[in-house]
């Protein structure tokens, strides 16, 4: 008979990340908490998250992969670290011709007339300022080219 395949390599351990708060450092810019804890996501190292990204990218081994956009999606320093790390994971995996290669790599967008329709539900029960980027934070809908429901 034909030998068995051999079990698959545990996998790594991975880090723990905390939720690092977030506090607007200047209108439009967020930034960690000022009592952020040490190991909080947008203050630990792109690499070593992306690295961590990377052994879940091969144990689970995704067609596509989602993440926030560039802007974290509103903004928020763990979101971009995420968006960030995620790239550099999925990059990562290109490049290494043994690794499971993801075939696409999604950002999250919000459209402006999402943004404006949901400011407006927000501002009237809050002080909340939804849209502190503006249109940075937002994309037109004409070029939103994949729709997930």
């Amino acid at each position: 008979g034909s030998a068995a395949p051999a079990p698959a390599a545990p996998a790594p351990p991975l880090h723990v990340y905390s939720d690092s708060g977030m506090r607007w450092a200047r209108p439009g810019v967020a930034a960690p908490a000022a009592d952020a804890p040490e190991n909080a996501l947008s203050l630990s190292d792109e690499q070593r998250v992306a690295d961590d990204l990377q052994a879940v990218i091969q144990q689970v081994r995704p067609q596509a992969i989602v993440t926030y956009n560039e802007f974290g999606g509103y903004g928020h320093p763990d979101h971009i670290a995420v968006h960030r790390a995620t790239v550099r994971a999925f990059s990562d995996a290109w490049s290494d011709e043994h690794a499971w290669h993801p075939t696409a790599l999604f950002a999250v967008e919000r459209t402006r007339a999402q943004a404006r329709a949901d400011a407006r539900v927000i501002r009237q029960t809050t002080d909340f300022d939804p849209l502190p980027g503006g249109r940075r934070l937002t994309v037109a809908s004409r070029d939103i080219d994949t729709t997930i429901d």
